[in-house]
């Protein structure tokens, strides 16, 4: 393979030759050349994705349309603990996840993906070591030149550090809401009650085991 400049640019091509006989005696040769630019092109394309995806920090796996998969970066490996050769032909779901993982979500997402659909949620994960992980994943449809299912490939962040933090912030403003003087509710559209922190069932006498679901703000 070589480059040439041409009046359009520089274009790369690839040449094969061999020795053409007539008569069981060589009498020259004959050469095939083929325009392999944008071939180059694509393979130079793949390589960086490629790259691209091995150095990221997400998590990404390629799937076929089965869902099995094909492809793991290093980074998938690191947080999950499976290697490449370990899950290859594998279904993500049943190497991580557990009783611990909302089958409602994965039920929604398999619905999603069997219509070739994009599909974006958060999943509780299980590594081999057995650590629980949070991630985002973003899982987008492929698809050949002819315009066919070719599979899947999911981008996944880890959200643990986040979703800790949340919940340890409305486990402290669930603590406040508990524990002030201050008479606290919440009610329906219909003014039906939906919660009574202590302080707001001393202040109208309500006995903390007494369901307000049928009381009204009106009525107190």
């Amino acid at each position: 393979e070589y480059p040439m400049q041409t009046p359009d640019g520089e274009r790369w091509f690839a040449v094969s030759a061999g020795a053409s006989h007539e008569a069981r005696s060589a009498s020259g040769y004959v050469f095939l050349i083929r325009d392999v630019t944008d071939r180059r092109k694509q393979e130079r394309e793949i390589r960086r994705l490629s790259r691209i995806a091995e150095l990221t920090s997400s998590f990404v796996v390629v799937s076929d349309t089965r869902g099995l998969i094909d492809w793991v970066n290093p980074a998938f490996e690191k947080r999950s603990g499976w290697q490449l050769h370990e899950v290859r032909g594998q279904k993500p779901g049943d190497i991580l996840q557990f009783e611990g993982t909302d089958q409602s979500v994965v039920a929604d997402i398999r619905r999603k993906l069997a219509l070739g659909l994009p599909v974006r949620a958060e999943l509780l994960n299980r590594s081999r070591s057995g650590e629980e992980y949070w991630i985002m994943k973003d899982i987008q449809p492929l698809y050949d030149d002819a315009a066919r299912l070719d599979g899947f490939v999911s981008v996944q962040t880890d959200i643990t550090a986040m979703k800790t933090s949340y919940k340890r912030d409305e486990e402290l403003r669930n603590t406040a809401i508990e524990t002030t003087s201050e008479g606290i509710s919440i009610s329906g559209v219909d003014g039906r009650f939906l919660y009574l922190n202590p302080a707001h069932r001393q202040i109208f006498g309500i006995p903390a085991d007494q369901d307000i679901r049928n009381l009204t703000r009106d009525e107190l």
